[in-house]
């Protein structure tokens, strides 16, 4: 499943809090393996959940240390194809599982965002490839990058969408954008006790895939200190009478809905912190 993620004006800020949030939990309580593709030139996915620092290089041999990421992965794809191997080596592993959840790191091409747009068959290519290997593909694109978003939402294979599904990351509130009705909105900080329910952006969008992540001041400050994944670690699935259950559970029911399927049936916490 290839899944397009981007914000809005307003709400471009969170679309990497958003898209670590999904991702991890399509791992840790759907046991989905997941590969983030970044071709956003903001807001690192990594950073985000494990910090600059605590980054490891993971490119040895041949290739020199700092090609990793998109720009590893795009030489590769030019060059023929991309192994299981190669994309345990060009991208940044976030869980301990083989091929659990990897990210490939923004690409440090100042022409990379050109080359993808006059080749866009070397992306197809590599993301068809990545799904020999993963389940969900997610495919951060920068909220301003218009020529981007429409080149991946117009793109075809064989007939049929290259994009599987959009998210739309927006603020609580009227419609900041026009998006098309089979469009995901994920709306950031949600407050229940705001008059703009669901129901009321549902009537704003004129759409019906709202889905609230609620404001948790535990997942912002483990954003703001580059530690979301250890805070993502500790609540895959709170108790009832835990202070992050509701985020917890309205990330989950999102997820679930994206996939259409149900949790796995082994509650039992599948991932483990990478030290």
């Amino acid at each position: 499943m290839r899944i397009l993620i981007h914000g809005t004006a307003e709400g471009s800020n969170y679309a990497d809090r958003i898209a670590s949030a999904l991702a991890t939990t399509a791992l840790t309580r759907y046991g989905k393996k997941v590969l983030v593709l970044q071709l956003n030139e903001k807001h690192p996915i990594e950073e985000t959940l494990v910090g600059r620092a605590k980054q490891a290089t993971l490119i040895k041999g041949e290739f020199s240390f700092t090609d990793s990421g998109m720009d590893a992965l795009w030489k590769r794809v030019r060059a023929g194809g991309i192994t299981p191997e190669e994309w345990s080596d060009c991208t940044k592993n976030i869980s301990k599982q083989d091929h659990g959840f990897d990210v490939a790191e923004i690409s440090q091409n100042k022409n990379f965002h050109s080359m993808i747009l006059t080749q866009f068959e070397f992306f197809e290519k590599m993301v068809l490839s990545g799904e020999e290997v993963y389940q969900i593909v997610f495919i951060c694109v920068d909220h301003d990058d218009d020529e981007m978003i429409k080149t991946l939402k117009e793109a075809r294979i064989l007939n049929t969408p290259f994009i599987d599904k959009e998210i739309v990351c927006v603020p609580q509130g009227p419609a900041e954008v026009t998006v098309s009705p089979d469009t995901y909105l994920a709306v950031k900080n949600f407050d229940f006790n705001s008059e703009f329910s669901v129901k009321n952006m549902e009537n704003y969008y004129h759409n019906k895939h709202i889905y609230p992540i609620p404001y948790n001041i535990g997942y912002k400050d483990a954003c703001l200190k580059q530690d979301a994944l250890r805070f993502l670690s500790l609540n895959v699935k709170p108790e009832d009478s835990d202070d992050n259950i509701e985020f917890a559970e309205c990330v989950s029911k999102f997820v679930g809905v994206l996939l259409g399927v149900e949790e796995i049936e082994d509650k039992q916490k599948m991932f483990v912190f990478k030290r």
